[in-house]
């Protein structure tokens, strides 16, 4: 049977530095996790989306570190604006999809339309 969940954070093609959180691979510890999602926001980058490395990143973290006891691998995606490499995803979407890897998208905008502000 599965135990708790186990998550890692990864922020476009930034992971935490050694020493801080996770240090880039799954943990089942709650403060690693918070200490990650912390770091992010200290460390958030205001630039153009981009995924795909850190789709690699979290696939690289699946296959190296994933529990084999039943647990279900599941990515949340949060972004605030379009992907800028929508058209390069079909390798590493491929990838997650033989890993059995569930991935969600969650849009975060300021208004409830979109808008060009």
């Amino acid at each position: 049977g599965s135990t708790g969940p186990t998550g890692g954070v990864v922020n476009s093609a930034q992971r935490t530095p050694p020493g801080i959180g996770t240090n880039g691979r799954l943990s089942g510890d709650l403060m690693e996790l918070q200490a990650d999602i912390e770091w992010h926001e200290d460390n958030y980058m205001k630039q153009l989306t981009f995924i795909e490395e850190g789709l690699v990143m979290a696939s690289n973290m699946f296959a190296q570190d994933s529990p084999v006891d039943g647990r279900r691998k599941i990515i949340i995606i949060i972004t605030d604006g379009v992907l800028m490499d929508g058209d390069k995803l079909a390798g590493v979407k491929s990838t997650l999809q033989q890993q059995q890897v569930i991935t969600f998208g969650i849009a975060v905008r300021r208004f409830s339309a979109r808008t060009q502000k």
